[in-house]
């Protein structure tokens, strides 16, 4: 019985995401999804043409700043922009996990923590 009413509510929740999904497509004048090369664990903005992105492989953690896509910083014509991904500008590597990380306002620099 429990696993009944737990199989229903699933369904209930289920239903109810896809209708939130459907409706916020109508809410929003343009809409764009983006597949990232590798898992992220962090995102900060650090400008409003770049972020920064860091996430785990193996034992070292990667760590990126991308420049936006410039169909996503053009006002018009976007249908004209060539440019629809992310590009590195700078990148490196940390020997542990990155959990955190934030940027240092005025500066190119990122802190670090591992949580």
């Amino acid at each position: 019985m429990e696993d009944e009413q737990e199989e229903v509510q699933k369904e209930v929740q289920e239903e109810t995401l896809d209708d939130w999904f459907i409706e916020s497509l109508t809410t929003y004048k343009d809409l764009h999804v983006y597949q990232l090369e590798r898992p992220t664990q962090v995102l900060e903005w650090t400008s409003g043409k770049t972020v920064c992105v860091a996430g785990c492989i193996a034992s070292k953690s990667e760590i990126l700043e991308l420049r936006l896509p410039l169909r996503l910083l053009a006002d018009e014509n976007k249908g004209l922009c060539a440019e629809r991904d992310f590009k590195v500008i700078h990148g490196g590597f940390a020997e542990g996990p990155i959990r955190c990380l934030r940027h240092v306002p005025g500066t190119r620099c990122v802190v670090t923590s591992d949580g």
